[in-house]
């Protein structure tokens, strides 16, 4: 090795020595760093004086109020939480909307008994439309455009359940499961290469089918 190569070998032994040096510093910093831990609140309507409210947060120990959307066009809350330092997060439900399925009933998602995917309260959209989610998407950014939070409060972002009613004493097969429309099981059927028998025809029977050959457990495929 030529005396230039060695001279230059050992520089770039010294300017790596050094950046890793810096790198284990500036990651010593970012590891003991203190993060504030979130004492949180959720409220979905309220009609009384807030600054009481608040004032009574503020003895709880409360920073951060997830509030629902008429709660957080209400400028008037929204200042008294700033002046109290307490963040706002918007709940954005994704699938539970009521009012979408109102409008069009389509787009239910459907249980694998065959019905729309409705318990008591709790109505679901189908997870897999796409221009739903392309909707919801353009929804949640004007939403922080116009309200500007702290954060959105990401909320039934999942596959139909009514969990509060789902008891220590209830078989897993019990639980309907979703979804089954015919969007969600020609997607399955494509994506997998599955052409299902000429008996599936009704709901039921195609779920069957599915859930009995083509079952998921953990990260393995059980095909019969």
């Amino acid at each position: 090795m030529y005396a230039p190569e060695i001279k230059f070998f050992y520089q770039m032994k010294n300017l790596i020595i050094v950046f890793i040096f810096f790198l284990v510093v500036l990651l010593s910093i970012t590891c003991t760093r203190k993060t504030e831990k979130i004492i949180g609140i959720k409220i979905y309507e309220y009609d009384q004086d807030f600054n009481s409210l608040v004032g009574k947060w503020n003895d709880m120990g409360i920073n951060a109020a997830f509030l629902s959307i008429d709660l957080a066009e209400n400028m008037s809350f929204r200042q008294i939480l700033k002046d109290n330092n307490i963040k706002v997060f918007i709940i954005f439900p994704v699938f539970y909307n009521p009012e979408a399925l109102q409008s069009d009933s389509s787009l239910y998602a459907i249980t694998d008994k065959g019905r729309p995917a409705k318990d008591d309260w709790v109505e679901f959209v189908c997870p897999s439309r796409t221009a739903y989610r392309n909707v919801k998407i353009k929804e949640a950014e004007e939403l922080v455009r116009r309200l500007d939070p702290d954060g959105l409060s990401i909320d039934f972002i999942r596959q139909f359940v009514f969990w509060e009613m789902i008891y220590p004493d209830r078989s897993a097969e019990s639980i309907e499961m979703a979804c089954f429309c015919d969007s969600c099981t020609g997607n399955f059927c494509r994506l997998k290469g599955v052409t299902l028998p000429d008996t599936c025809v009704k709901v039921p029977q195609k779920a069957d089918y599915i859930l009995n050959h083509f079952l998921r457990i953990g990260t393995t495929t059980v095909a019969t």
